[in-house]
Formats: C-alpha cells, structure tokens, sequence
C-alpha cells in the first residue's frame, strides 16, 4: 500500500507495475525494482534513466 511520508508519496512495485506513468517501461521497473520495497516517482525515474545510460555487453 502506497504511504506517504512530509514531502513524497511511496509506491511498491506491483503498484508502480500497474500504473500509466510507467506503462512503456514495465520491463525495466520488472527487472530493477524490488518486490518488498517502496519507492517514490523520483527514484523510479532516476533508476530508469540510470539503467537507459548503461551500456550493452
């Protein structure tokens, strides 16, 4: 269940999942995400961004 902490809203990843923000990224937040762990839209897209920037082996 998302929580709410002063300044950010927390999600986890089921719900991150499911939403439209992250409808073309579902992949990327499958395999970056954590199932036990919430997270705010700033760290999702920051991990995002992180993981586009990364090279392919």
């Amino acid at each position: 269940m998302a929580k709410k902490n002063e300044t950010n809203t927390s999600f986890t990843k089921e719900q991150l999942y499911g939403s439209k923000k992250y409808e073309m990224q579902k992949d990327i937040l499958g395999v970056m995400l954590e199932d036990n762990k919430e997270y705010t839209f700033d760290e999702v897209d920051n991990l995002i961004k992180e993981f586009l920037k990364r090279e392919v082996e």
